[in-house]
């Protein structure tokens, strides 16, 4: 039996589920996944769609979307497509998943204008050529590229560097990042918008070591994050003050000076004028608190040389 989705099978499919409309026109979004469809006839009546899921199918090509003219996310992931085709008068679209397909080059996209998500992982991309990855110059608003697990050999920096918008990118398990000294440090450098790279995010830090290591080397960036390591210590040193209130007292105390103070506190309570010193039985943090006569302008410093007898 050979499953085509047809607009007679579209009716049965909203007749039967309660979460469909029962005018078809009315529906903008149809989940048409895990059917078994072999193939898509000429839609019609589907103007208003908005959302459309034909993944898990067995579709070899794709077909019968032209009425489809407002449809902004299409979901065709995880089916036998071996061609980007048929998508010219989605001019709307937005998101289009293709991932783990039989895909082999990127093509037949330039119409898509507004397209914003493109997920080609899982295909085929560089086994039978060049993946073509410059056929998405025109797609200027493309964000997140997704085409990690394909077999793309070729140097696909410079066209990945004409989307001006691209933020996110996974092209993680590809034979070109083997052949690409410094993988990372080279895209992060060159795509100035990029805020994840492969799972990770790509954070400010990471950019003004790349930046460093670029203008000079191994020895530049090793400075450049000393320097951000000292930063951090001297913004958390600045947002940590002593003051009256206990809690905050004993937070710097367990967090700064750590088993440091039990090594320099004695095992037996001292008398005399040293009876205000915290002992190892008084380590309970409103204990150690309340034994330091704080004052408000009083520093982290301060505090640590009280603590550590400096």
């Amino acid at each position: 039996m050979e499953y085509i989705l047809s607009d007679q099978e579209i009716e049965r499919e909203v007749q039967k589920n309660e979460a469909y409309y029962s005018v078809i026109e009315l529906n903008d979004v149809l989940y048409l996944n895990n059917k078994l469809y072999r193939k898509v006839e000429a839609l019609r009546g589907l103007h208003n769609l908005r959302t459309l899921y034909l993944n898990n199918n067995v579709l070899d090509r794709i077909s019968g979307l032209d009425s489809c003219v407002n449809l902004i996310a299409l979901y065709l992931n995880c089916n036998k497509i071996s061609k980007i085709e048929n998508l010219g008068c989605l001019t709307k679209l937005r998101i289009l998943n293709l991932e783990d397909n039989n895909i082999c080059a990127i093509e037949n996209l330039e119409n898509l204008t507004l397209l914003e998500d493109l997920n080609l992982s899982n295909n085929c991309l560089g086994s039978k050529g060049p993946a073509q990855i410059s056929n998405l110059c025109r797609n200027e608003k493309l964000t997140i590229l997704n085409i990690q697990n394909n077999t793309i050999e070729e140097d696909i920096l410079k066209d990945l560097s004409e989307l001006k918008d691209l933020s996110i990118l996974y092209c993680m398990n590809n034979p070109m990042m083997s052949k690409c000294k410094n993988y990372r440090k080279l895209f992060v450098h060159t795509l100035k918008r990029l805020t994840f790279l492969d799972h990770k995010p790509v954070k400010e830090d990471e950019r003004r070591c790349v930046e460093a290591f670029f203008a000079g080397g191994a020895a530049a960036e090793q400075a450049e994050l000393e320097r951000i390591k000292r930063e951090r210590q001297k913004r958390h040193e600045d947002s940590v003050e002593c003051t009256p209130c206990d809690v905050r007292v004993c937070a710097w105390v367990y967090t700064h000076v750590g088993r440091r103070i039990q090594k320099r506190i004695p095992s037996t309570p001292l008398t005399g004028s040293h009876a205000h010193t915290p002992t190892r039985s008084h380590l309970h943090p409103w204990a150690c608190a309340r034994a330091l006569p704080c004052q408000t302008s009083q520093t982290p410093s301060d505090f640590r040389k009280y603590i550590m007898g400096k």
